[in-house]
């Protein structure tokens, strides 16, 4: 049986922004689900039953009924481990963990050799980390640059539309952004960089992003969003640059074999 809490967690830029709303009130109290009713729970979420229906069905389940039993199982075997669940570290070690884990995915993998090929081939290459994703673009600069691969880090804005002015024949531009780069990309002619020869690879946690669509290359891996119930906060997301560095090891062990 699939976990329901894993399976919200995962599909959670997929939903809409309502869908959203939802997900992150059962994610906080899904006993509301496992003790009532369909009515009675969305009496309780205030929204509609069949908003509730919707959400089941989009995160892989047949209905409500499926849904309530997983959640009900889900949170039955963790009432053995209550002491850990309330222990704020226990939730983001095994939220990192539960996540990670999906990395041994082969898609992955496969994604890591064809990186690793557009690195090798690359007249010149850039690395450009958005937002709290710089560090983990210096990262991967810093680990190439032991492999003898040179490469040039870019981090601002201004400095990414003096890129789009210099990118020539060959090079090859790898941007780690969660959200998918959205903001910036957008204003970039979908032919804009193919135009001049160099390839755009996006590493996102968005499957949705909009960015897709002008880039060559797109890794969407897996966030870690997780709800510490002892948190004053209604939501807390968890930084996700462990996750890229897993996966930046995973090119460096690509380039080993």
């Amino acid at each position: 049986m699939i976990s329901a809490i894993n399976e919200i967690s995962i599909s959670y830029y997929k939903l809409t922004k309502t869908e959203r709303i939802l997900a992150k009130k059962i994610l906080q109290k899904p006993v509301v689900i496992v003790d009532n009713s369909i009515a009675s729970a969305a009496e309780i979420y205030d929204v509609s039953v069949a908003s509730i229906q919707r959400l089941a069905k989009k995160i892989g389940y047949s209905g409500y009924s499926e849904f309530r039993f997983s959640l009900a199982n889900e949170l039955k075997n963790k009432e053995s481990e209550a002491g850990n669940a309330r222990n704020p570290m226990s939730q983001i070690v095994d939220g990192y963990k539960d996540h990670i884990e999906l990395l041994r995915d082969e898609k992955y993998y496969t994604s890591s050799r064809d990186i690793k090929e557009l690195i090798l081939g690359a007249n010149n290459l850039y690395i450009v980390g958005l937002g709290g994703s710089f560090y983990v673009a210096g990262y991967l600069e810093h680990m190439l640059f032991y492999g003898t691969r040179s490469a040039h880090v870019i981090s601002e804005q201004e400095r990414f539309d003096y890129l789009d002015e210099i990118a020539t024949q060959g090079d090859v531009v790898i941007i780690f952004s969660v959200s998918g780069a959205e903001n910036i990309l957008k204003q970039y002619e979908k032919d804009s960089f193919k135009r001049k020869g160099a390839k755009l690879v996006l590493i996102t946690m968005n499957e949705d992003t909009t960015a897709s669509s002008v880039v060559d290359y797109l890794v969407v891996l897996p966030r870690v969003p997780l709800v510490i119930k002892d948190s004053k906060e209604s939501e807390i997301f968890i930084d996700n640059n462990s996750v890229y560095m897993m996966f930046i090891h995973i090119i460096l062990f690509a380039f080993r074999t």
